[in-house]
């Protein structure tokens, strides 16, 4: 079953982290979703992967955060339903489209996703 979690990586020059989402299936190497949040170490509370009260915005970006984790379980769900998972299978749900790397908040707050019509267009091009 695959997993998904919200996770720092990548230390920039300006000293912030970037925001991942990981994403694990059995026994194959993680992959990572690059998000376009960022976050300091003292901004940041690795026991739940969310940001701090010192963080401008905590409260809105770790909604944010919970709803990109939401997304991400029922996508899984979804595609692990119909038997077709896969990290490009997950990744072409994800973006809606395949062509982009990077999922922004808003994203995930405006667009709505048509779930089983989605899951079975991407499982048909994903068995191709």
């Amino acid at each position: 079953m695959a997993k998904a979690k919200i996770v720092l990586k990548n230390k920039m020059k300006t000293g912030e982290y970037r925001v991942y989402l990981r994403i694990s299936h059995l026994n194959q190497p993680a992959k990572y979703l690059k998000l376009t949040l960022k976050a300091k170490p003292n901004e940041w509370r690795n026991e739940n992967q969310r940001f701090k009260r010192n963080k401008l915005h905590f409260k809105e970006l770790n909604e944010a955060l919970k709803e990109i984790e939401t997304l991400s379980e029922s996508i899984i769900t979804k595609l692990e339903i119909n038997n077709c998972y896969s990290y490009e299978a997950f990744v072409k749900y994800f973006h809606q489209n395949g062509n982009d790397e990077t999922q922004t908040v808003n994203d995930v707050f405006i667009e709505n996703r048509s779930s089983s019509f989605l899951v079975d267009q991407i499982c048909r091009q994903t068995q191709q």
